[in-house]
C-alpha cells in the first residue's frame, strides 16, 4: 500500500475489502478531483461561448 501511495495513487485498497469501502473511497476521490465550476461566458479571441444560452459566436455571428 505505501509503494503505491510513493508511486502516485490517489488511494490504495488491500483485498479482501467491502463494497461499502469501496464505494466511500470512490466517493471521497470524486470530491477531491471534481471540476471548477466554469464562467458562464468564454471569449478567447474572436470565439465567444456562452453556456448558459447555449451559443457561440465567432467575430459576432
Amino acid at each position: 500500500m505505501v509503494r503505491a501511495l510513493q508511486a502516485g495513487a490517489d488511494d490504495c485498497l488491500v483485498k479482501p475489502c467491502g463494497l461499502w469501502e469501496l464505494q466511500a473511497r470512490m466517493e471521497a476521490v470524486m470530491r477531491r478531483v471534481r471540476p471548477r465550476p466554469l464562467s458562464p461566458v468564454l471569449s478567447i479571441g474572436a470565439l465567444r461561448i456562452d453556456a448558459a444560452l447555449r451559443e457561440v459566436a465567432w467575430a459576432g455571428a
